[in-house]
């Protein structure tokens, strides 16, 4: 009997080293290894244990193996009963079109079970993956938003019948429906409209979670991309929305830390932005402005001038600040600049900080301390610490005429909650008393 049991052990053994043989291998181990290792998981999440490491490894593995391991890496993606499908998914995205053979298996999923995880792999997948337009364009009709958001981003990365689908979606008569087909519409891909194009009919939208929904998905590829959709952000600074008027506030702060900013887009935010955006424009393009005249000492930008000389009429006084900031570099200017200065730090309301800017500024063209001595005393009394310390630099850089603020300063000294301010206070103290002597 156990002869038997050994030689059926053997030929069991035989036969299984047989199909390892004529498996597709990587790493010098077959797709079955790989297979089982990929379902290793940790008990616990939050400590990276050798299974963790072992399980990342075999994903890996089966990415370097490719089409032949689709079968296994859809069957890991949509077994619930194994907590591995976030890694499956990226290793089906990895693949992208030659992931192909997953669709079939892909689409059921989506119709039946509604996975948001079967989605996003076939927008990864691409037009290959044009069988389950159909599927998704029904799931794009889904009240789940996070189902929705997949399936009409899938129908944009397939493209042709898929951009077709989200045409149709977007003009559903449900704005959620419509808020998600955005995400498909937005550019980026080949057959998708031009950014201003997409935008501009975005933003005529009567809802106005679909004209948020649009700023937020804008993100140009360029500086001129961004030039060239700055009219319609420009028209929802001034949406009778608010929540559309932040978002396009957002718009242009986001572009600018993305440094698809330019002079010229900043100069037209100047001429016809909110408030807000107007002040931040200011800001920037005056920086810029600075910033080229210590380097270079050279002609400044006639558009980056005239921008700054025309927001000096503007109605709010911070843009007002901001904009003879900017002009302060150009001496050719200094003689408009004193009274638009003198006359917007006195502005009732205006905060703190930019009183602060435009104190110092004027000072340094007019050399009155009686024209910033208010403003200093508010910047010492702010709540924000910078922003006491930065008020206490711009009084040092007064020299003795800075004597004025002493009472100010050695309250500063004894009071102040902060201790990088206090030593400062303490420190320009001691050069205002070495300056009288």
């Amino acid at each position: 009997m156990n002869r038997v049991r050994i030689a059926i052990a053997l030929g069991v053994l035989a036969l299984a080293c047989g199909r390892a043989s004529d498996q597709p291998r990587a790493g010098g181990e077959p797709l079955s290894h790989w297979r089982r290792e990929a379902r290793l998981v940790s008990l616990f999440s939050f400590w990276n244990s050798e299974k963790d490491e072992r399980r990342h490894e075999a994903f890996r593995r089966l990415v370097e193996i490719g089409e032949p391991a689709v079968p296994a890496l859809t069957q890991l993606l949509l077994e619930e009963q194994i907590p591995v499908s976030g890694d499956a998914l990226n290793a089906l995205c990895a693949l992208g079109p030659r992931a192909a053979a997953a669709v079939p298996e892909l689409v059921r999923a989506v119709a039946s079970a509604q996975r948001a995880d079967a989605e996003w792999a076939l927008g990864c997948i691409g037009p290959a993956a044009a069988a389950a337009v159909p599927a998704l364009a029904e799931a794009a009709q889904s009240r789940a938003p996070q189902l929705r958001d997949a399936a009409t981003h899938a129908l944009g990365q397939i493209g042709g019948s898929g951009r077709a689908a989200l045409e149709r979606a977007a003009r559903d008569a449900d704005p959620h429906v419509r808020a998600s087909a955005m995400a498909g519409l937005a550019p980026g891909r080949a057959d998708t409209a031009p950014p201003r194009e997409y935008l501009a009919a975005a933003l005529a939208d009567p809802a106005p979670e679909v004209r948020v929904r649009a700023l937020e998905l804008a993100n140009p590829r360029s500086r001129e991309e961004a030039l060239g959709m700055v009219d319609p952000v420009l028209r929802a600074m001034h949406d009778e929305s608010e929540p559309v008027r932040e978002a396009a506030r957002a718009w242009y702060t986001r572009i600018c830390q993305s440094q698809r900013d330019s002079a010229s887009l900043h100069a037209r935010v100047l001429a016809g932005g909110d408030p807000g955006s107007r002040a931040e424009a200011a800001w920037r393009l005056g920086s810029d402005n600075l910033e080229h005249w210590h380097f270079e000492r050279a002609a400044l930008s006639p558009e980056t001038s005239d921008a700054l000389t025309s927001a000096l009429s503007d109605s709010e006084p911070k843009v007002r600040i901001y904009a003879a900031r900017g002009l302060s570099s150009d001496t050719k200017a200094h003689a408009g600049l004193t009274g638009v200065l003198r006359e917007s730090i006195a502005a009732p309301g205006l905060d703190a900080r930019a009183r602060v800017v435009g104190a110092k500024h004027l000072f340094a063209l007019s050399s009155v301390p009686g024209d910033v001595e208010d403003a200093y005393r508010d910047g010492l009394r702010a709540e924000d610490p910078f922003l006491r310390r930065d008020t206490l630099v711009a009084i040092g850089e007064m020299g003795r005429a800075g004597a004025g603020l002493r009472p100010e300063i050695e309250r500063v000294q004894r009071e102040d909650r902060d201790l990088e301010v206090r030593e400062r206070a303490g420190w320009l103290l001691t050069q205002l008393a070495d300056r009288s002597r």
